[in-house]
């Protein structure tokens, strides 16, 4: 009798699509399920934590930390709470520098219990890598930018201490008209393109991103 006890309580706790060595720090479940994934496994990186007090029903009681961080960092800038006590349970003048971590308002939809939530905002460059297609194109850029400048260093060597001569090439304009242009001095106008394009994705990244923040969660006592 035991032993099956133990085998349908191992397959109650076990994570799906997770090997055995991986579950060695799963804590033992004795909560109810994450009512934002409906998941019953918990790791003590990751435990199910009550937000709020005042939702009674079991079903709708707990939730992953993560799951919940996750959710309240994708809604939209809150107020912040300037009755909150920071870690050295000072009380935050809105009127100063801004903290690195504040606590902003935030309440269960069901019970109307307050949250407490603290958030802080993300670096630019952990923003740009969280999203994988930007990060590329970002990448692309700088490199092409590195490239650009490689070629323009190595053409002004080549026309500066390998033949004391500048290096032209014709452009062929329509009805036939043309002209002459350095390469090095063509090699330096991409280069001065591609740092107005780094700078202009910079600050449009920037701007873009100034409202991202990651929030945590404090489970209620």
């Amino acid at each position: 009798m035991s032993t099956s006890e133990d085998s349908a309580t191992s397959k109650e706790t076990c994570m799906p699509g997770i090997h055995l060595e991986q579950q060695k720090d799963r804590v033992e479940h004795k909560k109810g399920r994450c009512w934002c994934c409906w998941e019953t496994c918990e790791t003590r990186e990751n435990a199910l934590i009550r937000v709020c007090r005042g939702c009674k029903d079991p079903d709708l009681q707990f939730i992953h930390q993560q799951c919940i961080d996750a959710y309240l960092s994708k809604l939209p800038p809150r107020e912040h709470d300037p009755d909150d006590l920071d870690m050295n349970n000072q009380h935050w003048d809105p009127n100063h520098m801004p903290r690195q971590e504040r606590a902003v308002r935030f309440s269960c939809s069901r019970c109307k219990d307050a949250y407490t939530v603290y958030e802080k905002p993300v670096a630019l460059v952990t923003a740009v890598m969280h999203d994988a297609y930007l990060s590329r194109a970002v990448l692309l850029l700088l490199l092409s930018t590195l490239v650009v400048f490689l070629s323009c260093s190595y053409s002004w060597y080549y026309e500066t201490f390998v033949v004391p001569q500048k290096l032209m090439f014709d452009v062929w304009l329509p009805f036939g008209h043309s002209f002459q242009l350095g390469l090095t001095f063509f090699a330096g106008l991409m280069l001065c393109l591609c740092y107005f394009l780094c700078v202009f994705t910079y600050y449009l990244l920037k701007d873009f991103f100034k409202s991202e923040v990651s929030r945590h969660v404090k489970a209620a006592m």
